[in-house]
């Protein structure tokens, strides 16, 4: 996502990244680093503000429909529509595991992710969750949930 091979050519896991604010780009640095590859970024604001736009003769109506109609934020919207839009963006981009961030203290986010962990269980797509501070760095405890997370996926043949 960041750099290098375009999206599909690498043998790297595909990964869906999901949650709250991010500072910066340390989590997907790591995760490719790690050997995972971010094929959609659903972090606030990621591209489920990048949508594409249904072209029609009322450009106008065009645009104010898709900003209506975008994938919601957990603190607007009841989790069943996010979780569906998150079910179809996995589909569509074959991602092999969903890594789940939450801000400490994020209700929002760290109320949906139960919901989110279930709704997937059902579609065998494995969730990560990290919980961690807007500060823009990753740990060294997020760098081993990280690593055991894709070798998880390489041992289950994900």
């Amino acid at each position: 996502m960041l750099e290098g091979e375009p999206a599909g050519v690498s043998n790297a896991y595909r990964l869906l990244l999901t949650g709250s604010s991010l500072d910066g780009s340390a989590l997907v640095r790591l995760i490719e680093e790690l050997g995972g590859e971010v094929t959609i970024s659903d972090i606030c604001p990621g591209t489920r503000f990048v949508d594409y736009v249904e072209p029609s003769a009322d450009p106008l109506f065009s645009l104010s429909h898709a900003y209506l109609h975008k994938t919601a934020c957990a603190r607007m919207f009841d989790s069943e529509s996010r979780i569906s839009a998150l079910k179809e963006s996995l589909l569509k981009s074959k991602a092999q595991g969903v890594v789940y961030f939450s801000l400490k203290f994020c209700d929002p986010f760290l109320y949906e992710a139960p919901f989110l962990e279930e709704a997937l269980r059902e579609l065998d797509i494995p969730v990560l969750f990290l919980e961690g501070e807007y500060t823009g760095r990753v740990g060294g405890g997020v760098r081993t949930r990280v690593q055991a997370f894709l070798e998880m996926l390489e041992k289950n043949g994900k």
